[in-house]
């Protein structure tokens, strides 16, 4: 059974991209960049606590264009933020301000719902009796009928899918604004249910 909401939160991922051949150099300049970013969204009024770290790589550059291959010239960090950001028209504007307090990294945007209890029962629902119209196809097809249910249980939790949902004019470039369009979250669930089959006659 399946059920698509409206979004009415997403999560975000950007973060840095920095290289330098010192790599307390290349720490410090990551470490300060990340910190305006985190200052700038806290002053365009998205909640301290709606962000946090997803990521932070650390990786040695070689020189591959000679015999000294081993040999390290500099370093690499990647490091991410991940927003949980609950109110999807603000998404786009986030993430100009990220982009403008020195972001150069986008990952990810994933939408959700904060409630889906209500649509989770009518997934259920609709699963229970997906599966009935099922096997009576199949009794009928056998030369059976349904008889009671001897068991039902549900097979999965709750899954989420959404389709794709951001647009961006030019990421790079904030004052272009960033144009995301919230996806329909799916509200997915499986259920398997066991009839006794009973002669027509």
């Amino acid at each position: 059974g399946q059920v698509n909401l409206a979004a009415d939160m997403a999560y975000v991922t950007l973060g840095i991209s920095i290289s330098d051949s010192d790599v307390s150099t290349v720490m410090q300049q990551a470490n300060t960049s990340i910190d305006s970013i985190c200052a700038a969204l806290v002053e365009s009024g998205l909640p301290k606590d709606c962000i946090s770290t997803d990521y932070l790589y650390i990786s040695p550059q070689y020189d591959y264009s000679g015999d000294n291959s081993n040999e390290i010239i500099g370093y690499n960090v990647n490091s991410g933020l991940k927003l949980t950001i609950d109110d999807v028209d603000a998404v786009g504007s986030y993430i100009d301000v990220a982009f403008a307090a020195g972001a150069n990294s986008f990952d990810s945007i994933t939408f959700a719902v904060k409630d889906n209890s209500e649509a989770r029962d009518e997934a259920l629902r609709l699963a229970v009796a997906d599966a009935e119209k099922k096997a009576n196809v199949l009794a009928e097809a056998a030369g059976m009928k349904l008889g009671d249910i001897v068991s039902i249980e549900e097979n999965n939790s709750d899954s989420y899918y959404n389709t794709e949902g951001f647009a961006a004019k030019d990421i790079a470039d904030a004052g272009a604004g960033t144009s995301v369009y919230p996806s329909k979250v799916n509200v997915s669930v499986q259920v398997q249910v066991c009839y006794a089959l009973e002669d027509k006659n």
